[in-house]
């Protein structure tokens, strides 16, 4: 995974290599999406233009990838949406999606 602040990446990076992930710090729009099957989009505090940006970065996901976006419905072509829920986060209630790169 990729997270832009590292002060983020310091904490959770032990936790998630124990379940396999790796985490490290950079800008998600420069990250060499090959062999990539799972990406965690947070849209909370994107802006439409950063949020329609990262869309067209997802596209380099291979096909079968799944993407999990919070907030915000994707709107890219070239997902399909399996799931839509409404569930309780950190900051209160929030919707969360859940696509297929086809």
């Amino acid at each position: 995974g990729v997270e832009l602040l590292a002060s983020r990446v310091e904490p959770a990076q032990p936790i998630l290599r124990k379940v396999g992930i790796d985490l490290f710090d950079g800008d998600a729009t420069e990250q060499d999406l090959f062999g990539v099957s799972h990406v965690v989009v947070t849209w909370t505090a994107m802006s439409e233009p950063t949020r329609a940006r990262i869309s067209q970065d997802l596209l380099r996901l291979e096909p079968g990838a799944k993407a999990l976006c919070y907030t915000h419905a994707m709107t890219q072509d070239g997902f399909r949406k399996l799931h839509q829920h409404l569930v309780l986060l950190p900051w209160g209630a929030d919707w969360v999606y859940v696509y297929k790169r086809v």
